[in-house]
């Protein structure tokens, strides 16, 4: 009887850590999910950044080659 019983005990904590074991499964898929998605944004961010940086200089570039560039405010 008493084997019995451990062996029940000894099933029981198996399947527990089993259903903890696909809980931390879960949560790590869930991780990999939500990392995937923050590395695409951050390469789409760094793009748009590379565009506006492209586009400025393009701009300064046309306004320094108009010369003498003043703003309406005499700055």
């Amino acid at each position: 009887m008493v084997a019995g019983t451990q062996v029940e005990s000894l099933v029981s904590q198996s399947q527990n850590q089993e259903k903890e074991i696909q809980h931390s499964a879960q949560q790590l898929q869930n991780a990999i999910s939500v990392a995937t998605e923050e590395a695409a944004k951050a390469r789409a961010a760094k793009e748009v950044i590379k565009s506006l940086t492209a586009q400025v200089c393009l701009l300064s570039d046309i306004v320094y080659s108009l010369g003498n560039f003043q703003c309406g405010d005499g700055c």
